[in-house]
């Protein structure tokens, strides 16, 4: 059953998660490219600390996103981060560029309760054992499993400003009147039957300090899970043809993470809690709020609160 904090919970975790630190990790990039990197971390509705990361790269017109998940080794579905939501939209005009799906790439794994892993790739709708070639994470057809890219017209407001969405499960929980209801994903597209629990697979799990897996418990026994990173490629289309001057402002704090299959657990910004309270009761999930800071090119916004 998903946990939903009552006050008490906030008040003690709310300080500290406004305060969770948005740091650019520096990259090498080409001549150019401008880069955001969103760090967001808290624990999940059943107690277990989460980690996450998302790199948004523009160059020329290709728009990349790297999603980690790098905290404590996950131990069950709800720990595996399966959807990530995001805004870009020009910061004078508003208008937002049309994006087209052109990769998706991950290592993935299955994972047991021998602490083990091994190493699986994906080509929908093929799955290959004992491989170590990337997984082609791209979900467009009924069971080609991966990840579902959906542009959102409208966007959906209901917090924050969400244009595009990334997700390898449905995300059925959110639905009217917690957000529209083309936020979700087509469970067809993003589910599958080979092997193991079909509404997780490829999501990012995180293998945590240990070197060689993580013991699967009930809900991850022999899925195929992407480790720690995944990354997806977009061509820029249409509108904006020129993501060179991308940077923090073309996204402001509008990006939002997804963890379990319904999701169980959403990393959301802080505008209004009350509104926060209200969209995580109708929708039945765990919630955590918090404040971002934009930062591009390594350039550091220090947090003032101290947490």
């Amino acid at each position: 059953m998903p946990v939903f904090p009552g006050s008490s919970f906030r008040s003690r975790f709310l300080p500290c998660l406004s305060a969770a630190l948005l740091a650019l990790v520096p990259l090498a990039l080409p001549a150019g490219a401008t880069t955001v990197t969103f760090v967001e971390s808290g624990t999940s509705v059943e107690g277990h600390p989460l980690s996450v990361r998302a790199v948004l790269t523009g160059t020329g017109s290709t728009l990349t996103i790297d999603l980690y998940n790098e905290g404590p080794a996950s131990s069950d579905a709800k720990d595996i981060l399966t959807s990530f939501y995001f805004n870009i939209a020009d910061p004078t005009t508003g208008v937002r560029p049309v994006l087209t799906y052109t990769s998706g790439t991950g290592q993935a794994f299955k994972v047991t309760t021998s602490g083990t892993d091994q190493p699986v790739s994906w080509t929908p709708q093929t799955l290959t054992l004992n491989s170590s070639s990337s997984s082609n994470l791209i979900a467009v057809n009924n069971g080609d499993q991966g990840w579902q890219f959906k542009t959102f017209d409208p966007p959906a407001t209901i917090p924050p400003t969400l244009g595009f969405g990334l997700g390898t499960v449905g995300n059925g929980t959110l639905t009217p009147p917690a957000y529209p209801a083309d936020i979700t994903f087509n469970g067809n597209v993003v589910s599958g039957n080979n092997p193991g629990r079909s509404m997780i697979n490829l999501g990012i799990y995180s293998l945590g300090s240990g070197t060689s897996g993580i013991v699967a418990t009930d809900g991850i026994i022999d899925n195929f899970l992407i480790r720690n990173h995944a990354q997806f490629t977009f061509n820029v289309v249409g509108g904006i043809t020129d993501l060179n001057p991308f940077d923090a402002s073309w996204v402001g704090g509008n990006v939002t993470w997804g963890f379990g299959t319904a999701p169980e657990t959403l990393f959301l910004p802080e505008p209004q809690s009350v509104t926060l309270v209200a969209v995580a009761a109708a929708a039945g999930i765990g919630w955590f709020a918090r404040r971002r800071r934009s930062e591009r090119d390594g350039v550091r916004f220090p947090s003032s609160t101290g947490c």
